[in-house]
């Protein structure tokens, strides 16, 4: 009795172990673009506040532009409103209040039309032209105002689109450093989710992973997840999860990557470069698949 118990415990030893082995091993073997060797890897994530008042974003942006410059390796998270701004200045398009007089007056919602006339409701505009028209001087206004020239307006004047393409095109001169900076530095921006960014290959800040995963392009995902900390691999994404709570999980063989946000009031507060960039894990291929051999003519 006391052998078969025996047999029985190394036959269940052996079989737990197997187990762990066997799941150690379905775990895939990868090697990433930038040579990155197996190992313990931490991410340290920057999250910003940016402002909401249009002066305010204005010099935030600028400071924002030098500390990218500076701080080239730095994992920023932004935040919904700033990661938009981002994209329009990068697209050619404005930031904050101006996104509402780049537009064509003739396509402003009735919404934009409100806050139109709230940003400029102390100038007067021509009124024999038409709605359409009195939105075309308040956009013009609107312009000249966040470029300091308002004095340059005319109440009397009724102005074009072409007129307002002129102004547009001295700010987007303006604009010109700024847009290049965000265009070098945006391989370690991660963009707080917004339904807008599904279509973005840039790193997202999700809340709750499983609401949205299927429907993004991004190849890395992170979260705040009390159950696990660590990281998976879900459909070919790496999903981040933040902290040291919960269980641990690792989804690829001999890589292990924690990650920690550190929430930043400002600019100056970051001080030091801390772990991997994030855009070091855009790009792997794994090991396992076996090779194919492309049939030549």
């Amino acid at each position: 009795m006391k052998k078969l118990l025996l047999l029985i415990g190394i036959t269940v030893m052996i079989g737990g172990c197997n187990d762990i082995v066997l799941r150690k091993d379905l775990q895939p073997r990868v090697a990433f673009e930038n040579n990155l060797k197996e190992g313990n890897y931490k991410l340290v994530f920057y999250k910003l506040e940016y402002p909401e008042k249009q002066d305010e974003k204005m010099e935030f942006l600028e400071k924002f532009k030098v500390f990218l410059a500076n701080n080239p390796h730095l994992n920023i998270i932004v935040p919904e409103e700033l990661g938009k701004d981002m994209i329009s200045i990068i697209n050619n398009g404005g930031y904050g209040e101006e996104k509402i007089a780049l537009k064509p007056a003739v396509d402003l919602t009735k919404e934009e039309e409100i806050q139109l006339k709230e940003l400029v409701n102390n100038i007067e505009v021509p009124q024999g032209g038409g709605e359409i028209q009195k939105n075309i001087n308040r956009q013009y206004y609107l312009l000249l105002a966040l470029q300091e020239r308002a004095e340059e307006y005319d109440p009397d004047f009724y102005y074009t689109e072409l007129d307002k393409e002129k102004v547009i095109g001295d700010t987007l001169v303006i604009r010109e450093e700024l847009k290049n900076q965000f265009q070098k530095s945006l391989k370690n921006i991660v963009f707080t989710y917004d339904k807008s960014f599904d279509n973005l290959k840039n790193p997202l800040y999700l809340e709750n992973v499983n609401e949205h995963i299927e429907n993004i392009n991004s190849s890395i995902i992170l979260t705040n997840n009390s159950e696990k900390n660590g990281y998976s691999l879900i459909n070919n994404k790496i999903i981040l999860y933040v902290g040291n709570k919960g269980s641990k999980v690792e989804g690829f063989r001999n890589f292990v990557f924690s990650s920690e946000i550190k929430e930043i009031k400002n600019l100056k507060e970051i001080i030091l470069n801390e772990g991997i960039e994030v855009s070091d894990l855009n790009i792997w291929k794994s090991l396992d698949q076996p090779l194919k051999l492309e049939a030549k003519n």
